[in-house]
């Protein structure tokens, strides 16, 4: 199939999820890890346009500073490393489940990667590749949905965060990701702020807060923001 012929690529992420031209089966696996050209050239593009109130609601809340060390969980279009980019000098990290997001985002950010700043690697977030107590920061937007052990990933990010570190999700609600229909039923576990706030509680984080979106496409968003803390900041 030639989606060139229907579909710019610019074209908002919105209008992708309510195409009736792509199965559902196959947007919920793309959305879950974009692969091929589908995934490189239109769901990464639409993942920044169509997310773009998400993610910088979701960075904002993060409070990053000139010095900040951050990392994007399932990156995807990219947006939210270049973003970042812009507010801090730190070093920047970015975890993706597909390995053609990967190869995109070397492209993409190439004057980020020859200047040292951004590391972009292929993984799991149940079983990062980066040491402990690494970064200050860390973001993940619409990941959630498809971790399959949501309490280990959580686990996973508390290690990499230093000490008094910041998470921030961004995320929809069940109502949201119930309006798109078949998509949402392939693949996806879907949450309630109440839900994560829980299980950040049980692997250690503090500070747990959950603030409701309602921009033009964010109405049904959500984004919560934790803290690592070694003791009770009390």
């Amino acid at each position: 199939m030639c989606y060139r012929t229907w579909m710019r690529p610019s074209r908002q992420l919105a209008d992708l999820l309510s195409s009736r031209l792509v199965p559902s089966r196959f947007l919920a696996s793309q959305l879950r890890r974009p692969t091929g050209r589908f995934g490189r050239w239109i769901l990464a593009r639409g993942l920044n346009d169509g997310n773009a109130e998400q993610i910088a609601a979701t960075l904002d809340a993060l409070d990053l500073d000139g010095t900040d060390s951050f990392l994007d969980v399932g990156f995807g279009g990219g947006r939210a490393l270049r973003l970042a980019s812009r507010k801090t000098r730190g070093a920047l990290y970015g975890i993706d489940f597909s390995p053609d997001m990967v190869a995109r985002g070397h492209r993409v950010f190439a004057d980020l990667c020859a200047e040292g700043r951004l590391d972009l690697i292929s993984a799991d977030v149940s079983d990062l590749p980066l040491r402990s107590e690494l970064v200050d920061a860390v973001i993940t937007t619409n990941t959630i949905y498809f971790w399959p052990d949501l309490p280990r990933a959580l686990r996973e990010l508390f290690r990499v965060l230093v000490p008094g570190g910041r998470i921030a999700f961004g995320f929809s609600g069940r109502e949201k990701l119930a309006g798109f229909g078949n998509i949402t039923k392939h693949g996806f576990t879907t949450f309630e702020p109440g839900d994560l706030e829980r299980a950040l509680v049980e692997a250690g984080f503090a500070a747990v807060e959950t603030r409701a979106l309602d921009g033009e496409l964010t109405r049904g968003d959500f984004v919560t923001v934790a803290r690592r803390f070694e003791r009770d900041p009390t």
